[in-house]
């Protein structure tokens, strides 16, 4: 009866073990596919920011997929497409100058070839005529993961704190 209660002792022991070692690269997986994600991520912000900056409409646009949404928190109607929202923006940059602004990534998930990610965002910008206005908010994005590992921006939401 000691040797029954024993082995299966043994046996719950190895059958955790397993499980543990099995788990492992998972977590590890993942975990190394979130730290990717997040550098390409920053990366893409970092770009986003000095385009607008620069005033350039193709430059900002090529963050987005092809497909990809842009949700103004403007009340403004929805932007589909590359196209489009390069359009939008180079209409906007017209009267509006880009002077600064920030980007703070507070959470990174990802699930197969979508990476999710929220934040806060600061953005000081000059419409012709006006003073200087700074936005702040928090953001939605949803990043498409491209074949080269690379991430697009495929949904684009912004939640103002106070509209100015």
């Amino acid at each position: 009866m000691k040797t029954s209660v024993r082995l299966h002792i043994a046996y719950a022991f190895v059958l955790a073990v397993c499980i543990a070692l099995w788990a492992q690269p998972a977590t590890a997986a993942a975990n190394a596919q979130e730290t990717a994600a997040r550098a390409a991520i920053d990366k893409g912000n970092g770009r986003y920011l000095a385009a607008l900056r620069a005033g350039n409409a193709r430059g900002f646009a090529a963050l987005y997929a092809v497909d990809g949404i842009q949700m103004p928190s403007s009340g403004r109607p929805i932007v589909r497409g590359r196209a489009a929202i390069a359009q939008q923006t180079a209409d906007d940059l017209k009267t509006t100058t880009y002077t600064g602004g920030s980007i703070v990534t507070t959470n990174v998930a990802v699930f197969g070839s979508a990476a999710y990610e929220t934040g806060r965002y600061s953005f000081t910008y000059r419409e012709k005529g006006k003073q200087p206005v700074t936005a702040t908010g928090r953001y939605f994005e949803v990043w498409e993961r491209q074949p080269d590992g690379s991430y697009l921006i495929k949904v684009d939401a912004g939640f103002p704190a106070a509209c100015p």
